[in-house]
């Protein structure tokens, strides 16, 4: 969720300046940028299964949040770390918070906002 992140922060597109970076062009990045604090929520299975979905319907209307990307579709079989790194990442959501007062509050406060649906 990085490069969305960098995106929605500060208005930094990190493909753009990778490519700007390989074509030898000057960097913009002069200390001039502007950033607003976010937060980006890595979204990752709590057990291994058969994935049906994930209900966002208690998020996906709160102004706080930017972005909410699942990556993952219902049938996508779960396999937990060691035997897969990968598969256990859904997707992310990408938040504004209210006060930067307890961010860590905060993303627990959304998380609990949203059931993943997963089969053993």
């Amino acid at each position: 969720c990085l490069p969305v992140l960098l995106r929605e922060a500060g208005g930094i597109d990190i493909l753009g300046l990778t490519m700007d970076f390989a074509e030898k062009k000057a960097m913009p990045m002069n200390g001039s940028l502007r950033f607003k604090p976010h937060i980006g929520l890595r979204i990752h299975a709590d057990k291994a299964g058969v994935f049906n979905g994930i209900n966002i319907d208690l998020i996906s209307d709160d102004k706080r949040v930017k972005q909410i990307h699942i990556i993952r579709e219902p049938g996508h079989v779960i396999k937990m770390p060691p035997d897969d790194y990968d598969s256990w990442l859904l997707g992310h959501i990408i938040v504004e918070p209210d006060d930067m007062n307890y961010p860590e509050t905060q993303s627990l406060l959304f998380r609990q906002r949203f059931k993943m649906e997963i089969q053993q």
